[in-house]
């Protein structure tokens, strides 16, 4: 939640854009970080920061969506559609990267 609110806080004052790539680099880096932890706290916090890079992204991604798309229903719909399919791109490579 802090992560989707952060983001529209920010989002509004930072290109979005550089917003995708900082939460990209969180998500990477906590996932790293959370597989070489053998501590519990330690992974309670990586975990936390990755959720809230993984909520930082989604709020950029559909805030840079609805930017680039026109203000008619047919680019809407297509925005929203780019946003879905971004979405289950995202959780594939993520169970691919769990499998591994």
């Amino acid at each position: 939640i802090l992560g989707s609110i952060c983001g529209g806080y920010i989002t509004g004052k930072v290109q979005a854009k550089r917003l995708i790539g900082v939460s990209y680099l969180l998500i990477g880096a906590s996932f790293l970080l959370v597989s070489q932890s053998s501590n519990f706290y330690n992974s309670v916090i990586f975990v936390s920061l990755m959720g809230f890079g993984i909520n930082l992204f989604i709020t950029c991604n559909n805030s840079l969506l609805l930017n680039i798309s026109g203000n008619n229903n047919q680019s809407l719909t297509i925005a929203q559609s780019y946003k879905n399919a971004l979405e289950n791109a995202g959780g594939i490579v993520a169970m691919v990267l769990i499998m591994l």
